[in-house]
């Protein structure tokens, strides 16, 4: 009884020990290199056209990707941001094999092809992915423009699938 006690707390503290030197030593910052490029270039694909000015990861445990003066060229409109933080929940996403996020917007716009402008101060929402369905919930844009609600989005088809939000324009 005493070995397997034993045993249970060696095998508790080097699978901590693991994930600690994991959270800290990765270079998340390639990490977030990576995943910026696939994003901008399946965008590209999809006749969005995206530049980020700036990127980097800030925390030591609790790992945030910092992107920094995000501009997207959609069909019809044009989006800037002037921050967009991403907080991925990592221990959340591992334990339930679905990737998952929390997502802050600091200042940014909307303009339309008719150079009508949609501001706001910040914004905010999860992210998360279950097969081949992206969940965002709990949007909230706040300011002249505001948003809230959520969208569920297909992988395959990039369809809106279903939504609710309550959309507020000056």
């Amino acid at each position: 009884r005493m070995n397997t006690v034993k045993t249970w707390k060696l095998a508790i503290y080097g699978i901590t020990g693991f994930i600690i030197g994991i959270l800290m030593f990765l270079p998340w910052s390639a990490v977030g290199d990576y995943v910026m490029v696939n994003v901008l270039n399946s965008a590209a694909e999809n006749g969005i056209y995206a530049t980020v000015r700036k990127n980097f990861t800030k925390g030591i445990l609790d790992k945030e990707f910092v992107y920094l003066g995000v501009q997207a060229d959609f069909p019809v409109f044009s989006l800037f941001l002037k921050e967009v933080d991403i907080d991925p929940s990592l221990i959340s996403s591992i334990c339930t094999a679905k990737p998952s996020c929390s997502v802050s917007l600091d200042r940014g716009e909307i303009m339309s092809f008719t150079r009508q402008k949609l501001e706001w101060k910040s914004g905010s929402a999860k992210v998360s992915v279950d097969g081949d369905i992206v969940y965002v919930n709990d949007i909230e844009f706040i300011g002249e423009f505001s948003a809230k609600g959520f969208i569920e989005i297909s992988m395959e088809t990039g369809e809106m699938l279903r939504a609710k939000l309550t959309i507020k324009v000056p």
